[in-house]
């Protein structure tokens, strides 16, 4: 199906006994249950505690769990194994087409109000995830001005796969594809994966260890993608290091190699991998030499 011309229609389904999820679409999880780790989400936020390492709830109990507005499935090997390509907007789709790729026939998680944001989740083969070097991974793509392709297949992440948008809209299942259609990822898809798999090897971290809470301050700006809500980019408390988050919306780029410079203040360092939160890029307050502040005197 040509990724752009031919866009699914929605159906979503007016909610029965719960304001925010449909009984009778959340059941259609059922079958998925024994394999993937559901957990309840308010929005995007997990309720639970220890949620990278939960096994997953019935439907019937996540449409009892209080405050509960959104279905989330972890991704990764250990449970179903899951894997997910978070479309972030227009350019996500023009870079896809531009690459001969086409829509495959799988489980999509649409925006009720956003026809440009998709998330499509696939199911690897045992044969397909021998070919994985790295095995799990995560790794961006930017497409675009605050536009990218995100691809989750780590056990650390979290999608919002039913329910409420924080930001308002739902997110439904296109007709005809629902969890029902849950597939391997076709050939095209594959090679995808691969080459993002392969990426993420080349510029895997030097360490998965995080700095004590207690030295980095959450920003309500954040340098270096411009993040200006839902809080997650961090300054050190000496002000001369930026943890960035890689997000759907915000972003820093992608392909940086240590030393690039962000508005000549900012040097990129390394990424950084925080088990259950996510991938984050390290820059440090770039110094100057002594030629290069000689010639910023003398040209202002």
């Amino acid at each position: 199906m040509d990724l752009l011309n031919k866009k699914p229609t929605f159906d979503g389904g007016p909610a029965e006994s719960n304001p925010n999820l449909d009984p009778e679409t959340a059941q259609r999880l059922n079958p998925l249950a024994e394999r993937f780790a559901f957990i309840p989400l308010s929005g995007k936020i997990p309720l639970i505690k220890g949620w990278p390492k939960s096994k997953g709830y019935s439907i019937d109990d996540l449409l009892k769990y209080q405050n509960c507005s959104t279905i989330g499935a972890r991704t990764g090997l250990s449970t179903g194994p899951l894997l997910c390509f978070d479309l972030d907007g227009e350019s996500a789709w023009y870079w896809l087409k531009s690459r001969g790729m086409v829509l495959p026939e799988t489980w999509i998680v649409a925006r009720s109000n956003d026809a440009w944001r998709k998330k499509l989740l696939f199911q690897p083969s045992n044969q397909q995830i021998n070919q994985l070097t790295t095995g799990e991974f995560t790794y961006s793509q930017k497409t675009g001005d605050k536009e990218q392709i995100e691809c989750f297949f780590m056990g650390g992440r979290q999608i919002a796969i039913l329910g409420k948008h924080p930001s308002g809209g739902d997110y439904i299942w296109p007709d005809g594809f629902g969890p029902e259609r849950l597939a391997p990822p076709p050939d095209d898809w594959w090679d995808l994966i691969v080459e993002f798999s392969n990426k993420f090897d080349r510029k895997r971290p030097i360490s998965f260890a995080t700095t004590s809470s207690g030295d980095w301050v959450r920003t309500s700006y954040c340098e270096i993608c411009n993040r200006n809500e839902r809080t997650i980019c961090s300054k050190h408390k000496d002000g001369n290091s930026i943890r960035c988050f890689h997000g759907g919306t915000f972003s820093p780029s992608t392909g940086l190699k240590a030393g690039d410079l962000i508005d000549s203040t900012w040097a990129y360092v390394r990424d950084q991998v925080v088990d259950g939160i996510g991938t984050f890029s390290i820059f440090v307050r770039h110094k100057p030499s002594p030629a290069e502040q000689l010639w910023r005197k003398l040209n202002g």
